[in-house]
């Protein structure tokens, strides 16, 4: 599984070298971002036991066309790093299932899906259920995505979502 991972991101790398040669060189770190993230929670309060939600939208701000590798039938978990912290800043407990996705501590069958363009404008939707990854028990937590810019390898984050977990 770590092999898998290690090697679609040797060739997510080696893609976006070849693609930023072919514009005539890698873009700068102060260059604009090619693609945003926003993120949305399905529910601000959630009973607790029961799946918290989260939907991201990822857009192309670029200008050109961009290539996003993407996880098939787009499971959130694959596509980004998941941030989430309660309101005193600790990161609750992985379930197993986050531990083989987060830590990579048990194998977890990657669904790769391949590459899709994105034309400027253009968006992708995933969905990520929290409580797939994470053991939530009653209280406010803050959520946050994250996905690294294939072209210069700079990390992207969305906005932050609160949610809360009532007993």
């Amino acid at each position: 599984m770590l092999f898998f991972r290690r090697a679609l991101l040797a060739f997510s790398i080696l893609f976006a070298i070849d693609a930023s040669s072919a514009q005539g060189g890698p873009p700068t770190q102060s260059s604009k971002p090619t693609f945003s993230i926003s993120l949305t929670a399905d529910k601000d309060i959630n009973k607790v036991g029961s799946e918290v939600r989260v939907k991201a939208t990822v857009t192309n701000i670029s200008n050109s066309k961009i290539a996003l590798g993407r996880s098939m039938d787009d499971r959130g978990e694959f596509e980004f790093a998941i941030d989430v912290h309660n309101d005193k800043g600790t990161v609750p407990p992985l379930t197993e299932y986050g531990r083989g996705v987060i830590k990579h501590e048990i194998p977890v069958m990657v669904p790769y899906g391949g590459y899709s363009n994105l034309q400027p404008g253009e968006t992708f939707k995933s969905e990520l259920i929290v409580t797939k990854l994470f053991e939530l028990s009653p209280g406010k937590y803050t959520v946050q995505l994250e996905r690294t810019e294939e072209s210069t390898l700079r990390i992207i984050k969305s906005n932050s979502v609160s949610v809360s977990v009532t007993p």
